[in-house]
């Protein structure tokens, strides 16, 4: 980093993550790396010239909060309309396996939507865009977006039964 020492060596973005999660040192640990890795990867791109390394990192910390509150709110959302939010590994090989199989289906099923359901589930459930952002990307209303997103749902649901 131009005029900074090392990335991993700002012990006020600990503190900074910490502060963010007071009772959760586990969230506030999984957010500070995430921004290291994230300044990192920025800083190592060529040309960047960063002026001030210490507003950068806590620039950076905020996207990745804001990145990480979304991906949060996205899996509770999943949970609560009964689909699967992650497709990662789990310890018990059996849970593994049923895992797999369940986010196959769910993509198989994915791919068998229409066209403009199948990009509006994209958009909202993989993306992470708000509504209001998918009616602006698809040059159309918050209500037809509401409406296309639980006729998705509504038909993922009855695919999936």
């Amino acid at each position: 980093m131009t005029g900074g020492g090392p990335t991993g060596c700002d012990p006020g973005l600990g503190r900074r993550a910490r502060a963010i999660f007071r009772n959760d040192a586990e969230r506030a640990e999984e957010l500070e790396q995430r921004t290291l890795v994230r300044v990192w990867e920025l800083d190592t791109q060529p040309g960047r010239e960063i002026r001030s390394p210490m507003a950068f990192r806590f620039g950076v910390l905020r996207k990745v909060h804001q990145e990480y509150l979304r991906e949060e709110r996205r899996h509770r959302h999943l949970e609560l309309e009964g689909l699967s939010p992650t497709c990662t590994a789990t310890p018990d090989p059996a849970q593994e396996v049923a895992l797999s199989e369940e986010c196959t289906t769910l993509r198989e099923a994915i791919g068998k939507l229409r066209s403009t359901l199948k990009v509006v589930i994209q958009l909202r459930y993989f993306e992470g865009l708000q509504q209001r952002q998918i009616a602006r990307h698809l040059d159309c209303n918050e209500v037809k977006i509401c409406r296309l997103l639980k006729r998705a749902r509504e038909t993922l649901r009855l695919m999936l039964e």
